[in-house]
């Protein structure tokens, strides 16, 4: 909780304009602290660390899940795709098959669909609010 307590001050530092844009912008620490439904910093700090965490275990289960559908396409379609991000220059997400790529392995394996539910191996006690 330190750490989004952190992140909530350092982006209250910034100038109304920065807020302003960030919060049209959909940015997420905006986004929370801009909402007058928190009753205080703690609930905020609460949904930051609760959103940066399920936005890190997506973004990690659906990479696990390119990099499975490219090893399981062969040498020559990793062969091919290659040349084609090499023809791109630095910057591979540029390249149209790669994003092609990644929308095809989110079709296949949506996140969203609960594919990264977890079991504990015993119980807990959430500590008093």
């Amino acid at each position: 909780m330190a750490f989004a307590a952190k992140l909530l001050a350092h982006h209250r530092e910034r100038t109304e304009a920065e807020k302003k844009k960030m919060l049209a912008a959909g940015i997420l620490i905006a986004l929370v602290d801009g909402n007058a439904g928190y009753a205080n910093d703690r609930q905020k700090a609460a949904d930051i660390v609760i959103l940066l965490l399920a936005g890190h275990d997506t973004t990690a289960f659906q990479l696990s899940w390119v990099i499975a559908d490219l090893a399981a396409a062969g040498a020559e379609h990793q062969a091919a795709l290659r040349a084609k991000i090499c023809s791109t220059g630095d910057d591979p997400f540029s390249c149209g098959a790669v994003r092609r790529a990644i929308r095809e392995s989110m079709r296949l394996h949506n996140v969203a669909a609960g594919g990264s539910l977890r079991q504990i191996g015993r119980g807990f006690e959430m500590p008093p609010t």
